[in-house]
């Protein structure tokens, strides 16, 4: 029952599988995930010189993911928990946040 809840909530409602859909639970290139509106680390900006790609950071594989905290490019979050909690309503809008999350979100309560 939890293992499709979870599916549910992956594929469904939270919609990770937009930027973790693959068989490794990944993406090519690299995203902005809205951790910040301001950026202090550019990620891939800072070794192009591209503005439009300040604040993109690699979409890391999600496998053994319970295994290798702290999350984020910067480890600012302890626990998973944590990282649902800004996906479900800390996201902030910052110029180059992907597209996957722009606009409403859903809610990720199961």
């Amino acid at each position: 029952m939890e293992e499709n809840q979870g599916k549910q909530l992956f594929f469904g409602s939270g919609n990770c599988g937009a930027c973790h859909g693959t068989e490794t639970f990944t993406a090519a290139g690299a995203r902005n995930n809205g951790l910040d509106v301001v950026s202090t680390d550019n990620g891939v900006g800072a070794i192009t010189g591209n503005a439009a790609q300040n604040a993109l950071f690699k979409v890391p594989s999600l496998r053994g993911i319970e295994k290798s905290a702290p999350y984020m490019h910067d480890g600012r979050f302890a626990t998973l928990e944590q990282v649902v909690e800004h996906y479900n309503s800390q996201v902030k809008p910052h110029a180059n946040l992907s597209p996957q999350l722009r606009g409403p979100m859903d809610s990720l309560v199961v």
